[in-house]
């Protein structure tokens, strides 16, 4: 049976070269995985002013607080990360989410890590499509609630 694992999520951009890895969020994940089944009670994703490139990525890292074995399938996870994303020709803004499922439009690809305590671990990465920019968060505070929900 899956557990959750009680831990310190971070989000990261990361340059498409993969040479450059910069924090832009952090948080526990208690406050989200606790909540799973209501939205209105996970934590609001502030809207950045980092702007995400095409072929840029965005990293899910993990710091667990004991070593454990993370799962790389996309049911061991519920993950929900909002972003506003700009069409590069029209500069249209529209709003989504990247997912933990590879079923939705936007995934993240999951690598395989065992977690040592204290350390941040990449588990999942997302890079950005040709023709889309991208900030973290949404307008909408409603629409901009995260959920990083990691089992074993």
């Amino acid at each position: 049976m899956a557990a959750k694992i009680p831990s310190v999520v971070r989000l990261a951009w990361q340059d498409p070269m993969r040479q450059a890895l910069y924090p832009l969020w952090e948080s526990r994940v208690e406050p989200m995985s606790d909540n799973e089944t209501d939205i209105t009670k996970n934590p609001i994703l502030p809207k950045y002013s980092k702007v995400f490139e095409e072929n840029d990525y965005l990293v899910l890292q993990i710091n667990s607080d004991a070593a454990l074995a993370l799962s790389t399938t996309d049911s061991a996870a519920k993950i929900r990360v909002p972003v506003t994303m700009f069409n590069k020709r029209t500069g249209q803004p529209f709003e989504s989410h990247i997912m933990g499922t590879v079923n939705s439009q936007y995934h993240f690809t999951f690598t395989d890590a065992t977690t040592v305590a204290g350390v941040y671990y990449t588990w999942g990465i997302f890079q950005l499509p040709l023709g889309l920019r991208m900030k973290l968060g949404t307008a909408n505070a409603f629409n901009s609630k995260v959920l990083i929900s990691p089992y074993t």
